[in-house]
């Protein structure tokens, strides 16, 4: 990721201990849920979710299911243009990355803050 954003002028993201658990927690939910969405089955939304686990500055969530390792996932999110503009927007200096995997695939979720 900090390659494709040193490409695209953006400073390297640091990695927040507090994101990557949110992000963790995300991806476990939705693999045991069985359910695919930003907003989960009751309807917390990302920001919700964050206020819940104390995090603040949630910009923005990026989620996928499926490729089987960091590189895959990237080259997925770079695809796409949601998480791409996500990826490469130099405001988003921080983030978070969780994955989840079991007998359904793998789950990811990547939350980014300024």
């Amino acid at each position: 990721m900090n390659e494709a954003r040193a490409e695209a002028g953006c400073r390297p993201f640091t990695v927040s201990p507090q994101l990557t658990a949110l992000a963790a927690e995300h991806s476990e939910d939705m693999a045991l849920r069985g359910y695919f969405a930003h907003t989960a089955p009751d309807g917390t939304t990302p920001w919700a979710r964050a206020d819940l686990g104390g995090v603040k500055g949630v910009a923005a969530e990026d989620i996928a299911r499926g490729p089987a390792d960091p590189q895959a996932l990237l080259n997925v999110w770079m695809a796409q243009p949601e998480a791409r503009a996500n990826l490469l927007n130099c405001g988003f200096r921080t983030v978070g990355l969780g994955a989840y995997f079991n007998d359904s695939g793998f789950w990811w979720t990547e939350d980014y803050a300024a």
